[in-house]
């Protein structure tokens, strides 16, 4: 192996770990994040908007807002116009749990800090 495959192989092990850590600390997956702040930042409010975003398919899209429901950290209310479209919305939970997470609970020098940092550009907008 050579030593760029060694390090990035380390990278990619520490990134993990890192990952592994949060997600016990937080009860989180790293999608289950993702989701959080795209509603955070009003990128995509409804189950359709983030699986466009995310190339994830509608089901599996319920099945992580039902998850992330069922723990507190979003809430879905029906639209005035069209009641059979639900708005997501962080809750008081979900936003900080995601706030801790975005403001530097992660090894800074794990590979994850490159996407944690760009997710968090906005934060506390």
């Amino acid at each position: 192996m050579s030593c760029l495959n060694l390090i990035k192989a380390q990278a990619v092990l520490s990134s993990l770990q890192e990952l592994n850590r949060i997600s016990q600390k937080y009860d989180l997956t790293l999608q289950d994040a993702i989701v959080l702040n795209l509603v955070r930042l009003e990128i995509a409010d409804t189950t359709t908007d983030l699986s466009r975003e995310l190339d994830v398919s509608i089901p599996r899209m319920s099945l992580i807002i039902k998850n992330l429901e069922d723990k507190k950290m979003i809430t879905r209310t029906a639209f005035e116009e069209d009641h059979r479209v639900m708005e997501l919305k962080l809750t008081d939970k979900g936003s900080k749990q995601l706030e801790e997470i975005l403001l530097g609970d992660y090894d800074k020098s794990s590979v994850l800090a490159l996407f944690f940092d760009d997710l968090g550009d906005n934060c506390g907008d």
